[in-house]
């Protein structure tokens, strides 16, 4: 039979790292925002850049590419 606690640290410092990189991704996220809604001019590659990127940031399915 397996430790119940060393499942609940595991658990717990999963719990950590995906808390960890959905602050990073929504920081991403924001900064994609503020690109597009720059007043700066963007060439339509650069734009189309960025909507797949926000795109990939908020996919909630994963893949193992």
């Amino acid at each position: 039979m397996s430790n119940p606690n060393n499942n609940m640290n595991a658990y717990n410092q999963a719990l950590k790292i995906n808390r960890a990189l959905k602050k990073r991704i929504d920081r991403a996220n924001l900064i994609v925002d503020d690109l597009l809604d720059s007043k700066y001019a963007l060439s339509n590659e650069h734009l189309r850049y960025l909507h797949d990127l926000k795109e990939v940031l908020n996919a909630r399915e994963t893949t193992d590419d």
